[in-house]
């Protein structure tokens, strides 16, 4: 899978695998699991993984060098709608998905 659809795709993995682990009932209006988003909210943080090298999806502002793009801009709302800080870590492509179930990457 191309890094174009890596945040989207691994965010709507996460809310359709964890939807899967409740019954109906105790989901929230977004479908997820109600415990998962009320642990997301109660830790405060939306980590997520990026290269940070694919314009326009991820990359770094040549004049501030922030990260920006496409995909940053899109958790950074996913995180606003959920009350959250999105709190994004850099990685290469292929440590991704393991990186991102650790705590201390950076």
């Amino acid at each position: 899978m191309k890094l174009t659809r890596a945040v989207p795709a691994a965010i709507a993995a996460a809310v359709l695998a964890l939807s899967g682990c409740s019954s109906p009932a105790a989901s929230s209006p977004s479908g997820a699991p109600a415990d998962a988003v009320a642990d997301l909210q109660k830790a405060g943080v939306l980590k997520v993984g990026t290269e940070g090298t694919y314009a326009p999806f991820s990359f770094h502002d040549p004049q501030t060098n922030e990260l920006t793009g496409y995909d940053i801009d899109v958790v950074t709302a996913v995180a606003g709608k959920l009350g959250v800080k999105p709190e994004f870590f850099e990685t290469k492509w292929t440590r991704s998905s393991p990186a991102s179930r650790r705590s201390d990457s950076t």
